[in-house]
């Protein structure tokens, strides 16, 4: 089992502490009320508010640290990140959405700069949007490819090249190899697999393609379940749908989020919350919670494809080898792209994500994936079963964080 690092490991104790304080205090405070009516009682609860106050606010930082390592903390990326938008009251692309908890805009471009003012350095993308609101694969207009086969690519940020132009994603990529096809790329910043499933599920009667890929990678588990640390991570953007696997059934939930109360700048009002939301998500990010409905979702997502004549092909866009015997045993068409977010270069930068700017995959990440992908595709479409050949893990690593969203 791994250690948490010694600031880690003290946040964890002084908000276990922070918590025993409150609910110790507050307490006293009730049985203070009803033991002395009227203005002294509320006199005495307002005095024990108010120390429980204090007693928060004094190093209260660490009292409301994150619980999950290095949560929106990125190695090598700590600096000082200005955005510029293009145009500059466009700064999303997307829409809340009632059942997928957010989608994308139809027919945006919305252009972005990211600048390193101490190391004199940027780095300018456009993201572009098809009349569909998916992310753009060609130049092409739409009804021009509406009659060829379609390939339907699903996934994250990973798939949907955050932080990438259009033509450096690998399903515009993929787009370039496969010309007599039409690849959908529907992937969408954030997603878990279980969205996956519900934008499958709400479009392959009308695309009908012939081959689904799913871009996988470990980080979609807690986003399936709703983990607490995920919700509170993303608590200021998106409300999100998530499932449970339990008893051979998946549990669904329309998208929730973070509960908030009135008056959260009060630590006291605030570890209130805190507990609350742990307490409505609890058990949602237990590993074997996490695992089995992991497991559930790929299963699904395949009968869904085997019910409509498509050909799955999992493709793992990320370490994922806790789940290589699973892909085993199941028998599913999977591949290996070869690339490891966490691995180190020789000069000890990453190597396969946007360092300094982002910490999702870069260009030669994204031509990696679409060579393995693309050569999967192209077993699938002559009757070949894709399986991968065993991966030398022979390069070093280092933790490079929980993938953040800073912009879209």
């Amino acid at each position: 089992m791994s250690r948490l690092p010694g600031n880690a490991f003290r946040g964890q104790i002084l908000n276990t502490v922070a918590k025993i304080v409150f609910w110790s205090v507050l307490s006293a405070a009730t049985a203070l009320v009803f033991l002395f009516r009227g203005l002294w009682g509320c006199s005495i609860a307002i005095a024990a508010i108010a120390v429980i106050e204090f007693l928060l606010r004094d190093n209260s930082d660490e009292f409301f640290q994150e619980n999950s390592v290095n949560l929106k903390k990125i190695p090598k990326l700590i600096l000082e990140r200005n955005y510029e938008f293009f145009p500059e009251e466009e700064k999303i692309n997307w829409v809340h959405d009632d059942e997928l908890g957010w989608r994308l805009k139809p027919n945006t471009e919305l252009g972005i700069n990211i600048s390193i003012p101490g190391l004199g350095l940027n780095h300018k993308f456009t993201y572009r949007t098809d009349e569909n609101g998916t992310r753009r694969t060609s130049n092409d207009l739409l009804s021009s490819r509406k009659q060829r086969p379609v390939i339907a690519i699903l996934g994250c940020s990973f798939t949907y090249g955050h932080s990438l132009d259009d033509q450096d994603t690998y399903a515009w990529l993929l787009q370039e190899r496969f010309s007599d096809k039409r690849v959908i790329n529907y992937a969408v910043a954030g997603y878990s697999l279980y969205q996956c499933l519900l934008t499958l599920e709400k479009n392959i009667k009308k695309d009908n393609p012939g081959v689904v890929v799913v871009g996988f990678h470990p980080d979609l588990g807690w986003r399936n379940t709703n983990s607490f640390e995920w919700v509170r991570l993303i608590r200021h953007t998106w409300r999100i749908p998530s499932c449970v696997s339990k008893g051979g059934r998946l549990h669904r939930h329309s998208p929730e989020g973070y509960v908030s109360l009135p008056f959260s700048k009060l630590r006291v009002v605030k570890m209130l919350e805190l507990n609350l939301n742990r307490l409505i998500y609890r058990g949602r990010g237990k590993k074997i919670v996490i695992r089995n409905t992991m497991e559930h979702l790929l299963l699904q997502i395949r009968a869904l494809c085997e019910q409509h004549g498509a050909k799955l092909i999992v493709a793992c866009i990320d370490d994922s080898s806790d789940y290589y015997d699973f892909l085993i045993k199941n028998g599913f068409c999977w591949c290996v792209t070869g690339v490891d977010t966490k691995e180190l270069a020789e000069d000890r930068k990453f190597r396969w994500i946007l360092y300094p700017f982002d910490n999702h995959p870069n260009q030669e990440a994204n031509q990696k994936y679409a060579e393995a992908i693309g050569n999967s595709i192209e077993d699938l479409l002559v009757g070949r079963y894709s399986a991968p050949e065993a991966l030398q893990r022979n390069f070093k690593t280092e933790e490079r964080g929980a993938y953040i969203y800073p912009h879209f």
